[in-house]
């Protein structure tokens, strides 16, 4: 068959996507070539010889195929199933405008995604990692206590942080947790890291922006007796006093197929409300 190489990833077990996963393959049926279909979360993409990998679900499902796909450049189309789905660059309702006009007629950008990875360093001597993210990596406190922090960039102390926790977000990940912890929204063609404290007890800790070939280490030297780590909330690992969480840029971007017609300040307005105008009256 000829035409463009296509692998679908989506949860065959929801009922919502395992139809859409048909319809899907129905609509390309006979105009694509369907080099397989793989459920969310299983086995390695890295090797998938495919000129486009459709994801069916949330972000979590892009999240995770983000990971698994590991130094491929393939570019990756998501189509939410999910609540949010900012990182989906089309809405379920849109599965026909997919197959016609993305995957057939290849009518897409590409949008080169910074992503990171974190390495944990045990107080014991032992590594952990490096575990590639594409939005955060997230260093906070499992239970009730506040958590003490030393925040190192390029191998020196720059301040200490306490409070719930610690984000280190790509641009990608600007508009996730980071944005709720008060951070900035950063296009995601700029390289930087965002930092941003969580809760912090100091009003004087606030976000903080980063070049992409800085090194941040975040230790863990007090407060909370269930310290954790999650790199795109997804892989998780707990932690104790005296752990260290490398934090560098990852030598593999992520690669997110996008419509032509679709900008990152649409997504925003149409996912965020961003930038809404308030309510006058008499308007």
């Amino acid at each position: 068959m000829s035409g463009r190489r296509v692998y679908l990833v989506g949860d065959e077990g929801r009922p919502r996507v395992s139809r859409a996963l048909k319809r899907l393959g129905h609509l390309l049926e006979g105009r694509a070539d369907v080099v397989g279909v793989a459920p969310f979360g299983a086995e390695d993409l890295g090797e998938v010889e495919a000129d486009l990998v459709v994801v069916l679900g949330g972000d979590g499902a892009i999240l995770a195929a983000s990971r698994r796909l590991g130094p491929s450049t393939t570019p990756v189309l998501g189509v939410n199933f999910g609540k949010l789905g900012f990182l989906a660059a089309l809405r379920a309702r849109e599965l026909e405008k997919a197959a016609e006009e993305i995957i057939v007629h290849g009518r897409y950008r590409v949008s080169r995604r910074m992503t990171l990875e974190a390495t944990l360093h045990r107080v014991d001597g032992g590594v952990e990692g490096p575990v590639r993210g594409l939005n955060d990596t997230v260093l906070e406190r499992w239970d009730a206590s506040s958590l003490t922090v030393d925040f190192v960039v390029d191998g020196r102390v720059a301040t200490t942080y306490r409070g719930d926790g610690v984000i280190v977000a790509t641009p990608t990940g600007s508009t996730a947790y980071s944005l709720s912890a008060g951070g900035p929204i950063v296009e995601p063609g700029v390289e930087a890291f965002v930092v941003s404290p969580i809760c912090a007890h100091s009003v004087a800790n606030r976000p903080l922006v980063l070049g992409p070939d800085q090194v941040v280490t975040l230790r863990v030297i007090g407060g909370s007796a269930r310290p954790g780590l999650a790199v795109d909330g997804q892989v998780k690992f707990e932690l104790q006093h005296g752990d260290e969480i490398q934090v560098r840029r990852s030598a593999h971007p992520f690669h997110l197929a996008m419509p032509e017609d679709r900008t990152f300040f649409e997504v925003l307005n149409a996912r965020l409300q961003w930038a809404g105008q308030p309510q006058y009256e008499g308007s």
